[in-house]
């Protein structure tokens, strides 16, 4: 039967194969009459307490029961093997339908008894003429379900440590972030299948990285898309107690030595043009603009300051790039403050006068989410379709290669320049101490900014 488990508003969320009992709820499916003669325990339903008196946990253990039972029939009808995850689902489903349990076998020893109708089952599967049982011999389903019985320890599926590591809060985070691991995640089952990770071989890791290349795919995106999937593997070795090395440790990239494509600086002359177009413009998307060119800071760390991260009223004026609720760093050292000279000061003066509760700049947060790529994507469009910069290859993020440049032509202090641009620093003695004072990381800037011509003064 169907049982209501929530409603709001026009939505009603039923679930069914439930059954309440004394506050207990029960899970009550008929087996359908082709499959029926895999059941020799129950010949009709299948009927079993699921232990709760809650509704919303009943309704959870009821839909993984039916998938179980939706992969163990779908065997039995195509007479195809189940392969991947199915796999596990279903042969939970064969020992539950001779009324057997996973370790289940020791008891049995220990009564002097045996579960007949499912040995008899494994051994006309096996077909050896001295009725032996040839696990080789077995279908999948049934073969886990025998490992699973005897007690032997079965490695989870890759899609099962994939769920565990992100229940562990160590997936992707961020939706760029998660599309890129979907992505790799998709390609890798496609190449090597849903396998239980004890089974995949480092061929099947070189054999990710030849499809890849084939795509004509560069080295970086190949680092990327195995430095997404090693973790998985790591997750799953370390909490499933699995001994064996992972397949994408030290991993062989044969284009490593590909030319890395680098972001030319803007120019002296560039920065000037586009700061004082920034200025005509006047409008939060010019202001983001004149905040990372006088900063130093990336693009995705001012599109997430909120109003609390800016202080103007003090003697010296700053921003603090902090974590919250949504937003993430890049490194621990990109949390840091930021003095703010030059267009920095001036734009974000009058971003204050039209920020949210939530954000400084709220034009780009679509439904309550920022997306940096899209932002960027923009920006850098229109800082093409202005013509204000000569050469090719400048983007947004140039403003950072151009800040370090800027800074160390004053001779500004490599551990200032670190400090301020959230670079993480080398060294053993960059760890002690609270680091630069706003004061002296605001000289520099001052110097480092005028050389470049920007406006200094904050207009209220």
């Amino acid at each position: 039967m169907a049982v209501v488990i929530c409603e709001s508003g026009a939505y009603r969320v039923k679930a069914k194969y439930l059954e309440l009992r004394d506050n207990t709820w029960y899970f009550r499916r008929r087996i359908p009459a082709d499959v029926r003669r895999h059941y020799p325990k129950k010949p009709t339903q299948i009927f079993v307490s699921l232990k709760t008196s809650d509704a919303r946990q009943a309704a959870k253990l009821a839909h993984h029961k039916a998938l179980e039972q939706d992969a163990f029939w779908g065997a039995c009808r195509s007479g195809q093997p189940v392969v991947g995850r199915e796999t596990r689902l279903a042969a939970s489903t064969v020992l539950d339908a001779y009324g057997l349990k996973p370790g289940q076998h020791k008891e049995y020893e220990r009564l002097g008894l045996e579960p007949d109708d499912f040995l008899n089952e494994l051994r006309h599967q096996s077909q050896d003429d001295e009725g032996h049982i040839v696990l080789e011999a077995l279908s999948p389903d049934y073969a886990l379900a025998t490992k699973l019985f005897y007690g032997e320890k079965v490695a989870p599926n890759l899609t099962d440590a994939r769920d565990k590591h992100f229940a562990l809060g160590l997936g992707a985070r961020g939706e760029k972030s998660r599309q890129q691991f979907d992505n790799a995640f998709r390609l890798f089952l496609g190449i090597a299948g849903d396998l239980p990770v004890d089974q995949y071989r480092r061929e099947h890791a070189n054999a990710f990285v030849s499809a890849l290349v084939e795509r004509n795919a560069k080295c970086a995106t190949i680092k990327r898309y195995v430095a997404q999937l090693s973790p998985v593997f790591a997750t799953a070795l370390r909490e499933f107690e699995i001994q064996r090395q992972n397949v994408f440790s030290e991993l062989v990239i044969p284009n490593k030595g590909d030319p890395v494509e680098e972001r030319p600086p803007f120019s002296l002359t560039d920065i000037r043009n586009i700061q004082a177009r920034c200025r005509q413009v006047d409008d939060q998307r010019r202001w983001a603009i004149s905040m990372v060119s006088d900063t130093g800071a990336r693009l995705s760390e001012i599109l997430g300051l909120r109003p609390e991260d800016v202080v103007l009223e003090t003697e010296m004026p700053h921003i603090v790039v902090q974590r919250h609720e949504g937003r993430r760093l890049k490194t621990a050292a990109s949390e840091r403050v930021i003095p703010l000279v030059g267009e920095a000061l001036w734009a974000a003066g009058r971003a204050m006068t039209q920020a949210s509760s939530s954000y400084l700049l709220p034009v780009f947060a679509k439904s309550g989410k920022l997306n940096a790529a899209s932002a960027s994507a923009a920006l850098n469009k229109w800082l093409r379709e202005q013509n204000l910069f000569e050469g090719k290859g400048k983007v947004i993020h140039s403003f950072r290669h151009s800040f370090r440049d800027r800074m160390r032509d004053v001779g500004t202090p490599p551990d200032v320049i670190d400090r301020i641009g959230g670079w993480s620093a080398s060294g053993v003695g960059e760890g002690y101490g609270k680091g630069h004072s706003l004061s002296v990381m605001a000289s520099w800037m001052a110097k480092g900014m005028g050389s470049y011509g920007a406006i200094e003064t904050y207009d209220n």
